[in-house]
């Protein structure tokens, strides 16, 4: 194992609240590092762990799969990004989502005892979260909105704008199931763009 590496982790903390010394020794006493190779699974539909991780390199999925089998992709986290499942977190509930390297990665964790661990240190950990989550609700809000409202190749066009350096380590694939089209529609699209 790497030694811990929270530079990334401090400086994206910075950017919504400022850390003093002692919280910066704090959360570097209190996360959790580790190498996720492609294809391994962070989260499985059904865990009952609470965690939210924190991508120091690579790319994570975060996903579903409907009854029908058909895969759902809800969001990607590249590089700086955070993905989890909020739901055991604050319901006590099974996970209903899958978490996925898609890429080699180095992750860092962070599970409930530790999250309850960093609010009951400094309200700065708290606010922090708060913002995070609000951040998320916006970004699910205009997700949803998106997809409602925008024809494929409008979708296409946010994903290029929100994931600009992914469009070349994603396969097609995943990119299509993204934006709720086919690999094939996509290719058509990527025309017209």
């Amino acid at each position: 194992m790497e030694s811990l590496n929270t530079f990334l982790l401090i400086e994206t903390f910075n950017r919504l609240v400022t850390l003093n010394e002692k919280e910066v020794e704090h959360i570097n006493n209190i996360v959790d590092q580790r190498i996720f190779k492609k294809g391994q699974f962070l989260i499985f539909d059904g865990a009952i762990e609470a965690k939210t991780f924190f991508v120091n390199k690579g790319t994570l999925r975060t996903y579903v799969i409907d009854s029908n089998g058909i895969e759902h992709i809800l969001s990607f986290s590249p590089k700086g990004w955070w993905a989890g499942d909020l739901r055991p977190f604050y319901t006590k509930t099974k996970s209903n989502i899958i978490i996925e390297a898609i890429t080699d990665s180095e992750v860092l964790i962070i599970d409930q005892q530790q999250r309850e661990a960093l609010y009951k240190f400094s309200q700065t950990f708290e606010t922090f979260f708060r913002i995070l989550a609000e951040k998320a609700f916006i970004n699910l809000q205009n997700r949803v909105l998106e997809s409602l409202s925008l024809n494929a190749v409008e979708r296409y066009q946010k994903f290029v704008e929100r994931y600009p350096d992914a469009l070349q380590a994603l396969p097609q694939k995943q990119i299509a199931a993204f934006i709720g089209v086919t690999p094939e529609f996509l290719s058509k699209a990527k025309k017209n763009y």
